[in-house]
This record gives C-alpha cells, structure tokens and sequence, in this order.
C-alpha cells in the first residue's frame, strides 16, 4: 500500500510580510525535493518500460533464451533475497 502526504498550505491572505517569507523559503525548498524525486520516479519508469519492451520483444518472437537472458540480468540488477526471518519465510 502506498500512501501519498500532501504538502501544506498557508494562506497567504492571513500571513505578514515576515511569515510569507518564510513560507516562501519553506515552498521553495519543498519544490526542489519534489522536483529531485520526479526526476528519480521518471528515470526508474524509463528503465522499467526498456526492460518490458525487451521482454515482450522476445516473448512475442518466441525466442525464449533472449528472454531467460533478460530475466537473468533483471534479477541480477534489482532482486535482493533477504535472508528468512525466523519464521521460514524468504521477504
């Protein structure tokens, strides 16, 4: 599940001078980390849309090592096997 926190809002009508800078300064900051994380969530989604295109690509031409090579070279990159918990179970 994932969950999503909205930025606050000041209503500016309701601040002085001195609170609307800071405010500012607290919006500005806040708009270059969302910026920064947009960037990430874009560069993951372009890496993860190249990895189903070759994935489908060779599903679709039937060429089935291309894709156990494909597969291989995902769960080398991205797959981490934690060790059990206790319980027997892998997470």
């Amino acid at each position: 599940m994932t969950t999503f926190v909205f930025p606050t809002l000041a209503n500016p009508a309701a601040l002085n001078e001195r609170e609307l800078r800071v405010e500012l300064e607290r919006v500005n900051q806040q708009v270059l980390s969302l910026s920064g994380e947009l960037n990430e969530v874009r560069y993951a989604s372009q890496r993860l849309a190249g990895l189903l295109a070759r994935v489908v690509t060779a599903r679709t031409m039937k060429k089935q090592d291309e894709l156990n090579s494909i597969v291989d070279e995902i769960i080398e990159k991205y797959v981490r096997v934690m060790p059990p918990t206790g319980k027997g179970k892998v997470h």
